[in-house]
Formats: structure tokens, C-alpha cells, sequence
């Protein structure tokens, strides 16, 4: 309720050029509360691949009207291979476990959440609800913890910093356009693997605070990109200037992909930068890796292929080409006094000529080759 009002308040105080409101709901945040949950929403989530099983994506814990926690309560933890549901009050309680038919995929899941008489849980890919149990009591609210929830999100998700380091996710390999917005000037770090970006102002746009050290100026949408790159051995990632050009503000390698970047401030910074993914999340570095290895090796066969035909076709045509020519059109030719010497390299023979001074050259003999010497 306090940052809607902020929210707010932020808002009336951009310029009109950059009046835009901001959607606390696309804001990422590990905990939730949603009031008078009913009807159907959206809840986003992360899926971090280094994540453990044994840890739930989504926790809901509903609050029922009239009721003090921890008496009466639902709890569904939702699994990447199940769903636990423990529905306890002051008189009983109930564990039952629902199985999921196949692993939730790493990445962002979006989960569809439906509450009236009954609560159940829609994912992508499945024709059937995860969960779907009766509610047999007036939910009053509904606490939502995860790793970077959202609801009913549209719009580029945003985190905000305050003083400690923020981690975005990064759903694989690509491009990723980020926007930083401020009520005061700051200095952003973005760090993406082992390396740290200082970024300050150049009085144009963002860029390297090491040759610049200006701050980022408030009401201002700063834009730059995050680009990683993944070939057979390393992943390129780079923080790239305005505009989606090809000019790098720094550059890291790295061995592997790297599942998130992380941003702060000083002390008492406190901004927004908002995400937006510019390419599909296509599969992991591993599996891209492997489609560009299998690329390589095939354009290298197909390759060597034409090649082959090639070098056959030109070999016919030459063998072709030299029967029907002179065959002391490939020859070696050695002079002494009125007498030359030809060696002819096709047949292996050679074949002495009498040569007068003005005059085309008279055959004597042809030695080494019984063909042309049965012929004379």
C-alpha cells in the first residue's frame, strides 16, 4: 500500500514527457499479499535452474474471514514435481500430496489461479488443472511467496533497489533492454558474472563511470542492453549503449551462462530498472551450444561433400579432355646440337626428333613405349 502511494507520487512528479504510470503489480517481489483474492489471476514466477527440488516455487496461504492464523488455514506449496496441500484448523487437519505429471521447466512459469468454491492451479502445457480442491470457507486474503512474483503483469517486470543488490533473472542466451528510473541522480553497478559495470553519465547517455563521473540524472529513462552470446567454448555477455547498436560500454567472457545479473546502488540510492526480454527464451546455453555444434559440423560435411564432387567431376573431364589431345602436350623437353629429346609424361616414352635449322622437326625413334614404336 505504501509503495502504490509512492508509485503514485513518483509518477506526478515526472515531467509530462515521461509521465507513465507504474504498475506495482509487474514490480518483482518475493512476498505478496493479495486481498478478497476472488475470481481467476495471473502469477508469474521464476523457476532458477540451480534451484533445489526439495525448495517450493509457489507458496499460497489463505486467510479466512473471521479467523485468526494459525488456527484455520489452507497452504499449497507447489513443487516442481508436486503440489503439497495442508489444510489445517483448530480441530483437524489434512497432508495430501498431488503428483505432477512431468517437471516444471526452469525459467519464468506463469501459473493461472482460480478461487471461488473451488481453488485450483492452471500451468502452460498441461490440459488439465494442477490443483483442483474444494474451498469450503470465505478466503479473506491471500499470501503469495516465490521468487520474483508478479500478478497480472503485462508490462516489462521491474525491481526495485533500495540500498542492497537486486537479482534479475536472465531466462537464457539474447538480448535483454533495460530501463533505470530515478527520483535522484545515482551511480548504478550492474554486475554480470565476475565483472562489475560502474556506470555514470556522459552527458549524452549512459556509459563507463571510470571516464565518466557524472550520475545518472533523475526523471530521466536511461536505456542500455544486456547481450550474451554463447559460441562452442565461452558465452560473450556485454552492457551495450542505447538504441540495440553494436557498441559495447564493456564486454566479460565467461564459461558458462550466467541464470541472473545483479544491480545496486550506494547506500541511499533508489531507482527502478525495468526488463525487457527482446528475443523469445529459447532454450539453454547447453542445448544452443549443441544446435551450434551441429551446424558447424554439418555445414563442414556438406561441405567437403560438394568438394568431393567436384574434384570427380573436374577428373573425369580432364581424363577426357588429355585422350583426345596430343599427348606431348605434357611433355618435358631436353636439347643437345640438331636432336631434342621429348619425354612424353602420359605414355612414359620418349621419342627423339632430328631438328634442321628452319625446318619442323623429323622423328628418328621412340623408345619405351611399344605402341609407338610398332606404329612407325
Amino acid at each position: 500500500m505504501l509503495f502504490s502511494l509512492t508509485a503514485v507520487i513518483y509518477c506526478v512528479l515526472l515531467p509530462s514527457s515521461l509521465s507513465t504510470y507504474i504498475n506495482d503489480d509487474c514490480i518483482a517481489r518475493r512476498q505478496r499479499t493479495i486481498t478478497s483474492p476472488w475470481g481467476n489471476f495471473q502469477l508469474t514466477v521464476w523457476n532458477p535452474p540451480e534451484g533445489e527440488a526439495s525448495e517450493p516455487l509457489l507458496t499460497l496461504m489463505a486467510d479466512f474471514y473471521g479467523t485468526d492464523l494459525p488456527d484455520d488455514y489452507t497452504r499449497v506449496l507447489v513443487f516442481r514435481e508436486k503440489i503439497e496441500v495442508d489444510v489445517t484448523s483448530s480441530e483437524s487437519r489434512s497432508l495430501t500430496f498431488v503428483n505432477i505429471s512431468r517437471i516444471l521447466p526452469e525459467g519464468w512459469l506463469e501459473f493461472r489461479v482460480e478461487l471461488s468454491q473451488r481453488l485450483q492451479i492452471f500451468a502452460p502445457g498441461f490440459n488439465h488443472p494442477l490443483l483442483d480442491i474444494k474451498n469450503q470457507m470465505t478466503v479473506e486474503q491471500l499470501f503469495i511467496e516465490g521468487s520474483n512474483i508478479t500478478v497480472n503483469c503485462k508490462d516489462p517486470f521491474a525491481w526495485e533497489v533500495k540500498g542492497e543488490a537486486e537479482s534479475v533473472p536472465l531466462a537464457s542466451t539474447g538480448w535483454y533492454n533495460l530501463t533505470i528510473l530515478s527520483r535522484s541522480p545515482v551511480f548504478p553497478v550492474l554486475s554480470l558474472g565476475s565483472k562489475d559495470f560502474d556506470l555514470g553519465w556522459d552527458g549524452n547517455a549512459v556509459a563507463s563511470r571510470t571516464s565518466h563521473g557524472l550520475p545518472l540524472p533523475a526523471f530521466t529513462k536511461h536505456h542500455i542492453s544486456v547481450k550474451c552470446e554463447a559460441s562452442e567454448l565461452i558465452v560473450e555477455c556485454s552492457l551495450m549503449k542505447e538504441g540495440n547498436t553494436d557498441e559495447a560500454i564493456d564486454t566479460v567472457y565467461l564459461p558458462d551462462m550466467i541464470h541472473f545479473f545483479t544491480i545496486e546502488g550506494n547506500a541511499r540510492d533508489s531507482f527502478l530498472i525495468f526488463v525487457d526480454s527482446q528475443h523469445e527464451q529459447i532454450q539453454d546455453v547447453k542445448t544452443s551450444t549443441r544446435k551450434i555444434t551441429f551446424e558447424y559440423w554439418g555445414l563442414i560435411s556438406v561441405t567437403a561433400i560438394l568438394l568431393i564432387v567436384i574434384s570427380a567431376y573436374s577428373i573425369k573431364k580432364g581424363k577426357k579432355y588429355c585422350s583426345g589431345k596430343n599427348k606431348r602436350s605434357r611433355s618435358r623437353q631436353f636439347t643437345g646440337g640438331n636432336f631434342v629429346l621429348i619425354e612424353d609424361l602420359v605414355n612414359s616414352g620418349k621419342t627423339f626428333y632430328f631438328v634442321e635449322s628452319g625446318k619442323r622437326p623429323t622423328k628418328l625413334s621412340k623408345l619405351g613405349n611399344e605402341k609407338g614404336n610398332a606404329g612407325n
